[in-house]
């Protein structure tokens, strides 16, 4: 089995003045969770313990706290850590962290708000970046990566961050990770959790659901912390 979980609730999923929250593009930017994404991921943990028969052997996770995170506090409620600190990093089962599962980069529009992105691009341009395949984003200047704050991604990847990507760019990236970890893992019988984000999540789903191809993959929804399990 292949349980496929994007991460809880995140800062900048939310619209609310009253918690000075803006829904922001986020790609690649290190932001954590909300204290409902906290919750969303205990429930998650708790949904998948119940369920007989359920055994998780390895799990991948992508570089961004807010899917670490997620992923701390599912297997903590799944008694899969070693103490009960969502702190600590210390599994019962192998953890693999990738890149390969990094959301898609958006390019110079991560950290925006909705308001601040139409300022600068028209509606068109954000519509064909949003919603088609091929069209990456406006490249993001190696000036400002360090916006990004992800520490370690430059260890982990051993290339350059792209400056930004399109949805067939993060198909492409997830295509290594399926075929020399989760496809021959699935094969051999393993339960193998992923917790990632909602493009690369799709991305997956490409590679092995006849039901998505790359007219359709957009409109897949993905909800926070919501586990989707397949069965091979």
């Amino acid at each position: 089995k292949l349980i496929l979980v994007r991460h809880g609730q995140s800062i900048w999923n939310v619209n609310d003045p009253t918690l000075n929250l803006t829904s922001r593009f986020t790609g690649w930017t290190d932001i954590p969770l909300t204290l409902r994404g906290e919750q969303q991921a205990r429930a998650a943990g708790s949904a998948l313990k119940s369920l007989p028969d359920l055994t998780i052997t390895t799990a991948y996770v992508s570089l961004l706290k807010r899917a670490s995170e997620t992923l701390k506090i599912i297997t903590n409620e799944m008694n899969l850590r070693s103490e009960s600190s969502i702190k600590s990093s210390v599994y019962k089962i192998p953890v693999t962290s990738t890149w390969r599962l990094n959301e898609r980069h958006y390019g110079s529009l991560c950290g925006k708000s909705k308001l601040e992105a139409e300022s600068e691009f028209s509606i068109e341009e954000l519509s064909k970046w949003r919603n088609g395949f091929s069209e990456p984003g406006a490249f993001m200047r190696k000036k400002d990566q360090h916006k990004i704050n992800t520490s370690n991604w430059k260890s982990t990847m051993k290339a350059e961050m792209p400056a930004s990507e399109s949805l067939k760019d993060t198909v492409e990236r997830v295509l290594p990770l399926w075929e020399t970890g989760l496809k021959p893992g699935l094969l051999s019988g393993e339960t193998i959790l992923i917790v990632a984000h909602a493009n690369t999540i799709r991305s997956l789903l490409y590679h092995f659901d006849p039901h998505v191809d790359k007219d359709t993959l957009k409109g897949v929804k993905i909800p926070s912390a919501h586990p989707l399990i397949c069965s091979f």
